[in-house]
């Protein structure tokens, strides 16, 4: 069953959509539901359920996080060609650096991200906290991210709570590195709230 953040998003994203089929599949339920809840939206103006489930976290406040590197040392030393001929490529003339995106992502298509050189330590992940991530969360938020040993730090566990929110731990190759300033953003700014609500649903938090 469908808390209500879920039959809210739903019915706006069928009203948007108008693809029934393909809302129902996003949210495993019958395009019958889709239509039920529709309906009741129109006649009530709701899509609330009467009884709460105070067991469940709400869907909106799920925040998740996680870290991408991408190197320019990823390109291939060895390739494979017809009989008689070179396998020819292009490799970076730098020495190569690697580059991390760290970046959050919920439910109503928000993202906070950043990218700097190098891997993510204990004070670059907290300073990204209190730069990038903190001014986009509202207290109650839950941030989920993976067990890194970056994100055991204590001061992440202190900034989060301080602010009222809570902890919740649990190949690409790039030819020139003077674009990734201008790739990262792009990517992220092709990511739309539709992208994030069928990969909330996909992953079965709503």
């Amino acid at each position: 069953m469908l808390h209500n953040e879920a039959r809210e998003l739903l019915v706006q994203g069928h009203e948007v959509t108008r693809d029934t089929e393909g809302i129902a599949k996003a949210y495993s339920v019958s395009k019958w539901a889709v239509y039920r809840l529709a309906e009741q939206k129109r006649k009530i103006g709701s899509v609330a359920l009467r009884t709460s489930q105070r067991d469940r976290k709400p869907v909106l406040t799920l925040v998740f996080l996680d870290e991408s590197g991408v190197n320019t040392n990823l390109t291939r030393l060895y390739g494979r060609a017809l009989s008689s001929q070179r396998a020819v490529d292009h490799a970076p003339l730098n020495t190569p650096q690697t580059t991390t995106v760290l970046s959050s992502i919920r439910l109503n298509g928000e993202k906070a991200f950043t990218t700097y050189q190098g891997g993510t330590t204990g004070e670059r992940f907290v300073q990204y906290l209190k730069e990038t991530l903190l001014p986009t969360l509202k207290p109650g938020d839950i941030v989920v991210m993976d067990n890194m040993r970056s994100h055991h730090v204590k001061a992440v566990r202190e900034v989060l709570e301080e602010k009222g929110m809570k902890a919740l731990l649990r190949g690409w190759k790039v030819r020139n590195l003077n674009l990734l300033p201008d790739a990262v953003p792009m990517a992220l700014a092709s990511v739309a709230q539709m992208d994030c609500l069928l990969w909330f649903a996909a992953s079965a938090y709503c």
